[in-house]
């Protein structure tokens, strides 16, 4: 059975989504503000809660790529979620998303998150990471602009659930790149607290 990689910063742990994360991730993924800028429809009761975190789980025992539940070290239940998800089948691109309650937004903690990853992903196959954010996010442009990633074209139109329009901006990153992380100076970036990866039960924001 693979391990699957848990993750800690200096406030936040980074570790495998559960089913028991269900109530969390209905929470998460109800909330307007996480949703407003989403291509994803909002979940509809425990059930496509139950589904949502089943796929998240599945995505690293199937190789598709990683989702972390975000909780605060010594607080546990989550506050949000990252990862990413491979675009080639030799595991060399990806993209990331990262979607945080509003409550904790403004603290840096997304950015912090980001940076955990990153210092994951140095360590793996993959050569460069893309992400798309709706040109009005811009605090998810920050976080992404600050971590090293760099827009790439122009921004394109997109409609989202709802019925709405955005118009789309694509950063990209070279990992070999990556500025190391200066979210904890003194600290490092992220160390592992890996936990044995239960079998699979089946938009970014920020801030």
């Amino acid at each position: 059975m693979d391990v699957f990689p848990c993750l800690e910063s200096l406030r936040l742990r980074l570790r495998e989504i559960r089913e028991e994360d269900a109530w969390a991730l209905y929470r998460i993924y109800t909330d307007p503000l996480v949703v407003r800028y989403h291509n994803l429809e909002r979940l509809e009761g425990l059930e496509a809660a139950l589904s949502f975190a089943a796929w998240m789980h599945s995505l690293y025992p199937e190789g598709r790529g990683l989702r972390w539940g975000i909780e605060g070290r010594g607080s546990p239940g989550l506050i949000g979620t990252i990862g990413y998800e491979y675009l080639d089948a030799r595991q060399q691109g990806a993209e990331i998303s990262y979607d945080l309650l509003p409550a904790h937004w403004g603290q840096g903690l997304m950015q912090e998150a980001v940076e955990a990853v990153l210092e994951y992903v140095r360590g793996t196959s993959l050569l460069y990471l893309e992400a798309n954010v709706v040109s009005e996010n811009q605090a998810s442009a920050r976080v992404l602009e600050k971590a090293g990633f760099i827009p790439r074209g122009e921004p394109y139109a997109q409609g989202l659930p709802g019925g709405a329009t955005y118009r789309v901006q694509r950063y990209r990153l070279e990992v070999d790149r990556a500025p190391h992380n200066s979210s904890s100076p003194g600290q490092p970036a992220s160390r592992s607290c890996s936990l044995r990866a239960s079998p699979s039960t089946s938009g970014v924001q920020e801030r």
